[in-house]
């Protein structure tokens, strides 16, 4: 009797302290009010927009018009249901402002289709960085990039918004990026955002860019792929510019066939369960600091899995680097400039035609090589042309 009455009780007790933490970490989004509506396409082929008491608000040949006129009906937030089985074609941006607005589909058969010529983001939502909240979920987003040749088309673009959360999404298709956010220099950006269950294909130039002041992200369950067979600038599956991903864990995320797997420029970001599948490189660290990459996987790299350049006080950790058929001369890991103090532990890298691990440039320092297996590459285990390296467990036969 005891014991149970203990365990209840440190089950409540664990219940009421993560209520507590995460009520107190982030503003919650108020009760959905009862001006919410359902959107879809009526037989003429006109879209409408009914209320809860099945009134009909609006009504137009626009679907664009239709959406933008429901949200600017919710002074204070609201939910918007989209129908399923149905296509959205969108002529104008879906404007959406930083304020407590859900949008939910009804699952990959709700549609948003770039209309031919649309050359700007299918959705954009913007704010002055007020709090607030903007759900997007359960549905697909078409960018229709045959019909459209802007690099400002992006399937989602957030601009200046506190807090957006992503959830059962599906963007293919865009001229853009698949989703982008960005903030002028010296404002505030998106923060204490959470994405999950993302799938992105064929975006232009990158599938998910955090711009600067995007931080502290939770980003998890995303696939994401490039095939789209134009001629293209550079490729990332993820690019975090000029600060952008600070404070960000990734996990359980898949990249195939971009230039780059991640491109990190500034730091302090978290990366597990990593799959870099035919990526030129898998992750490049960019003068970055503070990034943890683990047990992850990189195959078919023809680059190298790692490029670190004046890279400062990264763990790489438990990692499987393979290459098999390699004819590039790449490393497996090629860290140059003035890098210092990284740490490679753990880790499998086999296959290359150049180094496993290639220690480039004098100011290469403070490298601490520990327990990991090389073996199999063309030029051999190690090339150090740094100081100070610590090697420590290494087999390298």
């Amino acid at each position: 009797m005891y014991i149970k009455t203990l365990t209840r009780s440190l089950i409540l007790q664990s219940v009421l302290l993560s209520h507590f933490v995460f009520s107190s970490y982030a503003q919650q989004p108020p009760k959905l009010q009862e001006s919410n509506f359902f959107l879809y396409k009526q037989d003429n082929g006109a879209y409408s927009a009914r209320k809860q008491d099945g009134s009909i608000a609006f009504t137009d040949p626009s679907f664009s018009t239709v959406f933008n006129a429901t949200v600017s009906s919710l002074p204070q937030g609201g939910d918007i249901r989209l129908a399923g089985n149905t296509t959205f074609t969108v002529d104008k941006s879906l404007n959406i402002p930083n304020k407590w607005i859900n949008v939910q589909g009804g699952g990959n058969s709700t549609i948003l289709k770039a209309a031919a010529g649309l050359n700007a983001s299918v959705i954009y939502a913007s704010g002055d960085w007020s709090k607030g909240y903007i759900s997007l979920q359960d549905f697909q987003i078409d960018g229709n990039k045959a019909n459209n040749t802007s690099t400002d088309e992006h399937g989602i673009e957030l601009y200046r918004i506190w807090n957006a959360n992503l959830r059962d999404l599906f963007i293919h298709d865009v001229h853009g990026d698949g989703i982008y956010t960005h903030a002028e220099q010296g404002t505030k950006g998106i923060v204490e955002a959470r994405w999950t269950d993302l799938t992105i294909y064929d975006a232009y130039r990158c599938a998910i860019h955090l711009g600067r002041n995007a931080t502290d992200f939770e980003i998890e369950n995303v696939i994401m792929r490039t095939r789209h067979g134009l001629t293209a600038p550079t490729t990332y599956a993820v690019y975090c510019e000029g600060g952008g991903g600070a404070g960000t864990q990734f996990s359980n995320i898949h990249s195939y066939e971009f230039d780059y797997g991640f491109w990190i420029d500034w730091g302090d970001v978290a990366i597990s369960n990593f799959h870099s599948d035919g990526n030129k490189v898998g992750i490049m660290l960019n003068g970055s600091h503070l990034v943890q990459v683990t047990n992850s996987w990189f195959s078919q790299n023809p680059s190298g899995a790692f490029i670190m350049k004046n890279a400062l006080q990264n763990t790489i950790t438990a990692n499987t680097i393979l290459f098999k058929g390699d004819t590039s001369n790449a490393d497996g890991i090629n860290i140059s400039g003035k890098s210092t103090q990284n740490i490679i532990t753990g880790s499998i890298i086999s296959g290359y035609k150049g180094y496993g691990i290639n220690l480039t440039d004098a100011g290469v320092q403070n490298t601490v090589l520990n327990g990991n297996i090389v073996s199999g590459n063309s030029e051999g285990w190690l090339n150090d042309h740094g100081g100070q390296t610590t090697q420590q467990g290494n087999v390298t036969h």
